[in-house]
C-alpha cells in the first residue's frame, strides 16, 4: 500500500473557521511625488531583489529614500475598495498594521496596490514595492506595492498546504511490511486480535501551524508535529467486544512516548457484534524539529464485554519513517 497525500489525511483536523473583518476607514493617499513620477518603473523581480526590510518607525523617520525598493510586513486591515469576497482590488489604497505593532496601535502603512496578487482584508502579508514618502494627509509611510504575498501564498511556495485546522506540511511517511504499507500497490493486511481485525492504511507525520480557530486545541503552540494514522477496525464475530486501537501508545527514536489526542475520529469503544469503524487517529509530538526515523505503535488487545478477558496479545508495530523525497522514490520502485 502506498502513502496518501496531505488532503487525504487532513480530515482528522477539520475545524470550523469563522471569518472576521475590520470596518475601519482607510487612511487614503492622494499625493504622488514628482520625484516618484520621474523615476523609471522597475519590474517586480528587480524590486524584490533590491528590497530592504523596513519597520514602521524606520520609514516614519525617513530612513529610506524616496524611490527605494522596500519590503514591509503586517496585517491588511482596511481598504478603499474590496470585492465581494473581501479581496482588495488593484489600483486602490489599503492600510497595513505593521507586524511589530501592538494590536490596538493606530500606526499603519498606507499602500497603493499596483500588484496582480490576490489578497484579502485580515491577511498577514509581505509587501514589496517602492517607498514614496509620507502621505500628505495622514503623515503615514506610503508604499506603492508591486507584490503582495499573503501568508497562504508564501507558505504554499514552501510546501505547506492550507487545511481547516491551519497549514500542514508533510515531513514523513510510515512503512511497515506486516500491515502491508510497503510502497507497492498490494492490499493492506489486517492485524489480527482474535475476531477483531485492525487495518492500518496509512501513517503520516506532518508539521502543523494551527490557525486562530484551532490554536487552543494545541495549547496555543504556533507549530506542532502530528502523527496521523488512517485505520479501519472490524469485528468479524457476533461477540460484543471492547477495543481501543486509537488509544495506542507511540514511542519514537527521538525519545518520545505519547498517547493519542482526542481530536481524532472516534474509532475505539464497544463493537456490538459484526460492526466496523473507520477514520483517523492523531498523536501530537512534543518535538517538531528532530528528524524522525522510527515510530513504534503499541496496541493493547481488545477484550470481551462479558468476560473482560483479553482477546489476543499486545501488538508492537515498528514503522520506518521516510521523508517525502525518499518515500516518493520508494513508491516509484
Amino acid at each position: 500500500m502506498k502513502k496518501l497525500g496531505v488532503f487525504a489525511v487532513a480530515s482528522a483536523l477539520c475545524f470550523t473557521l469563522t471569518a472576521c473583518g475590520d470596518s475601519g476607514e482607510t487612511k487614503n493617499s492622494g499625493n504622488e511625488s514628482q520625484e516618484e513620477k520621474a523615476n523609471e518603473k522597475k519590474d517586480v523581480k528587480t524590486i524584490k531583489e533590491e528590497a530592504k526590510t523596513y519597520t514602521y518607525d524606520e520609514l516614519k523617520d525617513k530612513k529610506a529614500k524616496k524611490g527605494a525598493s522596500v519590503k514591509i510586513e503586517g496585517k491588511v486591515i482596511t481598504s478603499d475598495e474590496v470585492e465581494d469576497d473581501d479581496a482588495v482590488t488593484k489600483s486602490t489604497y489599503f492600510n497595513v498594521q505593521p507586524k511589530e505593532a501592538e494590536e490596538d496601535s493606530s500606526d499603519v502603512f498606507v499602500v497603493r496596490n499596483d500588484s496582480k496578487d490576490k489578497f484579502k482584508i485580515d491577511d498577514n502579508a509581505t509587501i514589496y514595492g517602492t517607498y514614496v514618502g509620507l502621505d500628505e494627509f495622514s503623515d503615514e509611510p506610503t508604499v506603492e506595492a508591486v507584490s503582495v504575498e499573503n501568508e497562504a501564498s508564501a507558505m504554499k511556495k514552501d510546501g505547506w498546504e492550507e487545511t481547516d485546522a491551519g497549514f500542514m506540511k508533510p515531513v514523513g511517511y510510515g512503512y511497515n511490511d506486516e500491515v502491508g504499507i510497503d510502497g507497492t500497490d498490494a492490499p493492506i493486511k489486517p492485524v489480527q486480535f482474535g475476531s477483531m481485525q485492525l487495518y492500518i492504511k496509512n501513517m503520516s507525520v506532518y508539521d502543523l501551524r494551527p490557525n486562530e480557530d484551532s490554536l487552543y486545541e494545541f495549547d496555543n503552540q504556533e507549530q506542532v508535529r502530528v502523527v496521523l494514522v488512517d485505520m479501519k477496525v472490524k469485528n468479524t464475530a457476533d461477540q460484543d467486544i471492547t477495543f481501543y486501537p486509537d488509544q495506542a501508545i507511540l514511542t519514537t527514536d527521538t525519545g518520545e512516548q505519547v498517547e493519542s489526542d482526542l481530536l481524532g475520529d472516534d474509532l475505539g469503544g464497544d463493537f456490538l457484534g459484526k460492526v466496523e469503524k473507520e477514520g483517523m487517529a492523531m498523536w501530537v509530538l512534543k518535538d517538531h524539529e528532530k528528524e524522525l526515523k522510527n515510530i513504534k505503535m503499541i496496541i493493547s488487545p481488545p477484550y470481551g464485554m462479558d468476560s473482560i478477558e483479553d482477546i489476543g496479545q499486545e501488538k508492537r508495530l515498528d514503522f520506518e519513517i521516510l521523508n517525502p523525497k525518499d518515500a516518493k522514490e520508494r513508491d516509484a520502485k
